[in-house]
């Protein structure tokens, strides 16, 4: 029955090793993921902002259809002027138009507004990213400054393309606006064109986004509710994982510890190589090998709309704009994501770890029970010498023995013979 229990509780503590890892990691994803301070703290690391901007406009005028309905209308033709640009040419150009701290203010309003509904903090979710401020960009001195250094970043026109210049100033034709850098007589013109495409986009941007009816219709709050009970009962069950271990560490005191010394060692390993297995998953997570190819794959889904929210059975595409741009992001945003999943899972870890060592230090120093026992029969046999024998140095007495007499007393009991003579020697009387 001894060794069954041990088997029991070797068993118990070959599952809770593992479950201690998967209870700190939930735990911590738990706590992490669902919070907005871990996506805002990735985004201002990764520098986030200034990247999305030169893909920010791209996207919004992408979306947008002309005047007359057309998708491959006025705003096709200015994203054919953006992608003429150099990357590093046309970031400059779209961070003083839109400044990143804008994007910043409206990403983190509706990231808080997003989790304290999550969370049951505010009863309805508000989601809009307010365009006033861009629109008034890019219909003012900005957005003329845009032109102008979209013109001045063109190489010099050709004699053909100044032929077409000259039958768009004259409206001699339905000649499309060439990408170069006119001379100073058809410069009004080159403006006047990307003024008109410039503007015609800007009077289409919606005055929020996305469209406060794409949140407030009832196929859109039946699976907003859906997710929201979904990750409440997630958070639940990842607050409660740790009971797991608490369970199984029960079981193994119940089969195989029978002292404090027996715990300590039971506990101790099993809590230290717990707590250095929860540490492994770490430096795989961060490897290149896994992080370049997931991160490449996201943006690539990003990059052709896969990834969408679908809302009342339309697809919504995700942000387009160049891979280069949503592999940094996508790759950065992973790893400051992990960097903050993995604080919590390391303190978790060192906890769990100093509690092993101490059960192993415990241990060290608690008695077993056969130490214990041979104390008590050395007690009990300390106690049955009386005071007497032990200033005379005489045994104990033991069951079935009389007392011995002590030696003084010996000394003094008389011969049979009859009585010491006085010299304390045999004197022979001599007869009469």
């Amino acid at each position: 029955m001894k060794y069954l229990g041990w088997f029991l509780a070797f068993l118990a503590a070959l599952l809770l090793v593992p479950g201690i890892a998967c209870a700190a990691w939930s735990f911590s994803a738990g706590q992490m993921l669902l919070s907005a301070d871990t996506y805002k703290n990735a985004f201002l690391r990764q520098d986030a902002y200034a990247i999305f901007i030169p893909a920010l406009f791209p996207a919004l005028a992408g979306r947008l259809p002309d005047a007359n309905g057309d998708p491959d209308g006025v705003a096709h033709e200015f994203l054919e002027v953006v992608e003429t640009l150099d990357e590093r040419a046309w970031a400059s150009i779209a961070e003083e138009v839109t400044p990143p701290e804008w994007l910043r203010r409206e990403l983190e309003r509706n990231l808080d507004s997003f989790f304290a509904w999550l969370n049951g903090e505010t009863p309805t979710l508000e989601l809009a990213i307010d365009t006033a401020f861009l629109r008034e960009q890019l219909s003012g001195e900005s957005g003329q400054r845009m032109i102008d250094r979209i013109i001045r970043s063109w190489p010099p026109c050709t004699n053909e393309q100044i032929a077409a210049l000259r039958r768009i100033d004259t409206q001699a034709g339905d000649d499309v606006l060439p990408h170069c850098q006119p001379p100073d007589e058809y410069l009004a013109t080159s403006t006047a064109v990307l003024s008109t495409q410039l503007q015609s986009i800007v009077r289409q941007i919606p005055d929020v986004i996305p469209d406060p009816e794409q949140i407030t219709s009832p196929q859109a709050r039946l699976r907003l509710e859906e997710l929201k009970r979904s990750v409440r009962l997630a958070r639940a069950l990842v607050i409660e994982l740790w009971l797991l271990p608490v369970a199984l560490l029960a079981l193994i005191v119940f089969f195989a510890v029978r002292s404090l010394k027996s715990f300590g060692r039971w506990a101790g390993w099993t809590l230290i190589v717990g707590g250095i297995l929860t540490l492994l998953p770490i430096p795989l997570l961060l490897s290149p090998l896994l992080m370049s190819p997931f991160a490449s794959s996201l943006a690539t889904s990003m990059d052709t709309g896969e990834i969408a929210l679908t809302i009342e059975g339309e697809s919504v595409p995700g942000p387009a704009g160049e891979e280069v741009y949503m592999t940094l992001i996508a790759e950065g945003m992973l790893r400051s994501v992990i960097g903050e999943l993995t604080l919590p899972v390391l303190i978790q870890s060192a906890v769990v770890i100093g509690l092993g060592f101490a059960a192993l230090v415990v241990s060290a120093l608690a008695r077993s029970p056969e130490e214990v026992q041979a104390d008590e029969l050395h007690t009990l046999a300390t106690a049955s010498i009386t005071p007497t024998q032990a200033s005379s140095g005489t045994p104990p007495v033991t069951a079935g023995q009389s007392p011995p007499i002590p030696v003084q007393q010996r000394a003094e009991e008389p011969s049979p013979a009859g009585p010491p003579t006085p010299g304390g020697a045999d004197k022979t009387v001599p007869p009469d």
